[in-house]
C-alpha cells in the first residue's frame, strides 16, 4: 500500500511541476527574449550568450512608454475606486428598480433588460 501512495505522490508531483512549466515558461521566454537583439532572436538558447538592455533603452527612450503606463496606472486606479465607492451592485445599477421578468436569470430579472436600462441611463445627460 505505501508503494502506491509512494508512487501516486512521484505522479502528483510530476503533473504539478508540468502544470508549473507550462504556465511559467512563456514568460521566462519573453524575458530572455528582450534581452537579445536582431537575429539572436531567432536561435535557442535558454540563457542570451550576450545579453543586452538596448531595448529597454529604446523603449524609455524613443517612445512614452512611462507615460503610457502611468494613463493605464490611473484608469484602471479610478475606475476600480469608482467601482468600489459605489453600492455592491455597483455606481450605474443603483439607480434601476429591478423588475420581475418572466424570461429572466434565477433573481428573475431580465439581462437584456438590465443591460438596456444601464445604457439609457449611462447616455442620459442627467443621472438624478
Amino acid at each position: 500500500m505505501n508503494v502506491k501512495r509512494f508512487i501516486g505522490q512521484i505522479g502528483f508531483a510530476i503533473l504539478i511541476a508540468a502544470i508549473i512549466f507550462y504556465a511559467v515558461f512563456p514568460f521566462y521566454w519573453a524575458i530572455v527574449s528582450s534581452f537579445k537583439t536582431g537575429s539572436a532572436l531567432f536561435t535557442v538558447e535558454l540563457l542570451p550568450r550576450h545579453p543586452t538592455i538596448e531595448n529597454y533603452v529604446t523603449l524609455f527612450a524613443e517612445q512614452p512608454f512611462a507615460r503610457n503606463i502611468m494613463n493605464s496606472v490611473i484608469v484602471a486606479s479610478s475606475s476600480t475606486w469608482n467601482r468600489q465607492a459605489g453600492s455592491p451592485r455597483g455606481p450605474p445599477t443603483r439607480f434601476l428598480r429591478a423588475r420581475r421578468m418572466p424570461s429572466g436569470d434565477s433573481e428573475g430579472h431580465s439581462t437584456l433588460a438590465r443591460s438596456t436600462r444601464i445604457c439609457r441611463l449611462a447616455m442620459s445627460p442627467s443621472t438624478r
